[in-house]
């Protein structure tokens, strides 16, 4: 019986005391809308990523992003992300809102798909070969992100950013973003 009752007290006392703890951690989940390549194709853009807040002011984030999308009139891409990142967030990360820039390294791998040429006749036109290219590369992150901390456990936000490769190619959009302290 006594048991019973410590055990009662201490399984109703446990989610207030985690309640109490300021965690550092928390994930993220986003979706965007983003212009990739030389500028010709738009992608949706979906987004996981893990931050680590090292004090008041910088926090680190490594994320892994998939995008797919198509300029309805050549073809399709779609890409696989990984980014490693670091934000400062010069009014402080401890408040109800927080506005931080960063950047870090990103490394990609983009599959292309285009048409290499058609045919047409009575019937209609037809694809006749395509062209498939598969690149990867290295690049750079430049971010700027708000995010509202809705209660103690959630938060929403946006983020901006574009992401320049060393082999000319950019990805940049627009982010919203739903996030979790873990």
């Amino acid at each position: 019986m006594k048991i019973g009752i410590v055990l009662m007290v201490l399984s109703m006392a446990l989610p207030n005391a985690y309640a109490q703890i300021d965690s550092r951690t928390d994930i993220r989940f986003g979706v965007a809308r983003t212009i990739l390549g030389t500028g010709d194709i738009s992608t949706t853009t979906f987004e996981t990523e893990l931050n680590y807040k090292i004090n008041s002011f910088f926090t680190t984030a490594i994320s892994l992003n998939y995008g797919i999308g198509d300029d309805q009139t050549t073809g399709t891409a779609s890409y696989a992300q990984g980014n490693t990142n670091l934000f400062i967030s010069p009014f402080g990360n401890t408040r109800v809102i927080d506005f931080r820039v960063g950047g870090g390294l990103s490394y990609y791998v983009v599959s292309d798909i285009t048409t290499q040429s058609t045919s047409c006749g009575p019937n209609g036109c037809f694809v006749d070969e395509y062209n498939y290219d598969r690149r990867r590369e290295f690049g750079f992150n430049i971010i700027t992100e708000l995010a509202y901390q809705l209660n103690e456990s959630y938060l929403i936000g946006l983020k901006l950013y574009t992401q320049p490769y060393l082999n000319g190619d950019i990805n940049s959009g627009l982010m919203v973003k739903f996030g979790v302290k873990i």
